[in-house]
């Protein structure tokens, strides 16, 4: 049988993304613009790339500030006005900074539903046409929120998950490092993740170095050991056809 082509790195190259990550404070500043205003608000915003361990080649959008425009909203409208843009891209660029970054547009559907309307996805592929990058996000009232990406003047992802992460306290992960010392144990275990390519496939048999599935039977019996790694093969061989 003949190897099975490798997808790995065809699929990392895809300008994908796990999550959008945004802090609890700015979390918190757009929640709070969405329930005080009486029609729609929008805003944009800066973000940053952070590494994860995710499907998507391990990389996530975090998003780090907003800025508010200037604007004329009304109950179930808001414009993005491209001029305001273009100052804050200059603003950016001549103090040293990076007018890519800037890539996120937030802005609120009041009490409807956060799926994104034509004229949302008109704005936005018209803003990403000259190929740039833009991570929007649609929230509500209620809570509700929907983020998409778009890239080349076209959507790029549906649906990307939304984290609300809180920071924590040094002196809360010193605990935290203590208690882990004093009463947590670690021993060596399989990850059957480790066995698969970023598509989510199972390698093939061929493409695996069982060295490195000996390593967690370190501490095994030799009787367990040999059980384990004809476990191993077995659950390939349901998997993948051998």
């Amino acid at each position: 049988m003949g190897k099975k082509k490798r997808k790995g790195k065809a699929f990392k190259n895809r300008p994908f993304y796990d999550k959008l990550i945004i802090p609890t404070d700015v979390y918190q500043k757009i929640r709070a613009l969405t329930l005080e205003a009486s029609g729609e608000i929008s805003g944009f915003g800066r973000t940053s790339l952070v590494q994860t361990d995710g499907a998507f080649g391990g990389t996530a959008l975090r998003l780090e500030e907003l800025e508010i425009f200037t604007q004329e909203c009304q109950c179930y409208h808001t414009t993005l006005k491209k001029d305001a843009l273009h100052t804050l891209y200059y603003e950016v660029a001549k103090n040293d900074g990076n007018p890519e970054e800037w890539n996120f547009w937030w802005h609120s559907h009041v009490d409807m539903d956060t799926g994104f309307s034509l004229e949302d996805d008109n704005t936005m592929e018209d803003i990403s046409k000259d190929g740039g990058l833009i991570v929007a996000l649609c929230t509500n009232k209620d809570g509700d929120t929907t983020s998409t990406v778009y890239k080349n003047g076209r959507r790029l992802m549906n649906n990307l998950p939304v984290e609300i992460i809180s920071p924590i306290p040094d002196d809360a992960r010193a605990e935290a490092r203590q208690i882990i010392k004093d009463k947590v144990t670690y021993v060596p275990e399989f990850n059957y993740r480790n066995l698969m390519d970023p598509d989510g496939d199972f390698l093939h048999p061929d493409d695996i170095d069982y060295e490195d599935v000996k390593k967690y039977t370190e501490g095994m019996s030799k009787r367990k050991k040999k059980r384990f790694l004809i476990g191993v093969r077995e659950f390939f061989r349901d998997k993948v056809g051998i």
